[in-house]
């Protein structure tokens, strides 16, 4: 074989060389493109918190603070994500008053004591309630104390002897 086929053929295997580089690179930056894609995909997410997902605390329940984390008190309960339900500790909370980080907690959410006491309202009922102290309102929002007097169809239908005509009355239930 003389110089020139031999130049020749090491040509053709630097040319064939190339090709498998170039086709070694794609697949490479292919790769790390999509492991790049992946990370940012993975940034995207929230972050998981060490409890797992927040579960739903049920009606008239909260779930405690986690950051930062609410002293446990007598009657909280915890959920128990193998049964995926709310339950009381085994040991009584008087003993235990410290979150555990990898436990989601709830409470009762208790009303305050001016809700309990704030009284419940009816619309009146005329006769019966005539003459009966009601309160009265334009816009349902602010509210006058008044004896009621009567009922018009027309507009600002219930009157107050005292105060005028209104859009809106209600009287206590005991009444």
């Amino acid at each position: 074989m003389g110089i020139e086929q031999q130049i020749d053929r090491l040509i053709d295997l630097g040319e064939d060389i190339k090709t498998r580089l170039d086709r070694l690179v794609g697949l490479a930056s292919d790769h790390f493109v999509g492991a790049g894609k992946m990370v940012a995909d993975e940034r995207k997410k929230p972050a998981e918190h060490p409890a797992g997902p927040k579960p739903d605390p049920g009606e008239g329940y909260r779930l405690l603070s986690k950051n930062p984390p609410e002293d446990l008190t007598p009657g909280d309960e915890y959920y128990c994500s193998i049964v995926r339900d709310w339950e009381a500790p085994a040991k009584a909370t008087t003993e235990i008053t410290k979150q555990s980080s990898i436990t989601w907690y709830r409470r009762k959410i208790e009303q305050p004591a001016w809700e309990l006491m704030k009284p419940e309202y009816r619309e009146p009922v005329l006769p019966a309630d005539a003459r009966k102290l009601c309160q009265f309102s334009m816009t349902g929002k602010d509210w006058y104390d008044g004896l009621l007097e009567g009922f018009q169809v027309h507009s600002n239908p219930w009157i107050s002897g005292n105060l005028g005509r209104w859009n809106y009355a209600r009287i206590k239930k005991d009444a």
